[in-house]
């Protein structure tokens, strides 16, 4: 229901011909995405860069991101590392299926931002 999207999808399947409809239907989608993007990105930076070291999900798994010196990292670093997973994507997520393959196994973002991500024991 963000900026009306539901109707603007509406209108582009009920004229799957109409360009202004489905032009209006790609703007508002972006924006959608961008508001998405920007909403994950400050999630993610935040709970990185807490108390708790990573997000409820990385909590439940009992993992920690931390700086290669095994602190806790900056805001500014944390939106870097997530940032920097939008990187991994590009050659089909290769850089998330570097960590099979890595010595220290970490993944591009981490490698980039200088963290990693550790198992609380």
């Amino acid at each position: 229901y963000f900026f009306g999207f539901d109707q603007v999808v509406g209108a582009a399947i009920a004229n799957p011909h109409d360009l202004q409809a489905q032009a209006k239907f790609l703007s508002v989608r972006n924006r959608v995405d961008g508001a998405a993007l920007v909403v994950w990105l400050i999630y993610s930076a935040l709970f990185d860069a807490s108390r708790f070291q990573g997000t409820p999900g990385k909590r439940l798994f009992g993992l920690r991101v931390v700086g290669i010196d095994d602190g806790r990292i900056s805001v500014g670093r944390a939106v870097f590392r997530n940032l920097a997973k939008l990187v991994c994507f590009v050659p089909p997520v290769l850089g998330f299926l570097w960590v099979a393959v890595s010595k220290n196994k970490r993944s591009w973002h981490d490698v980039l931002s200088s963290t990693r991500v550790v198992r609380v024991t």
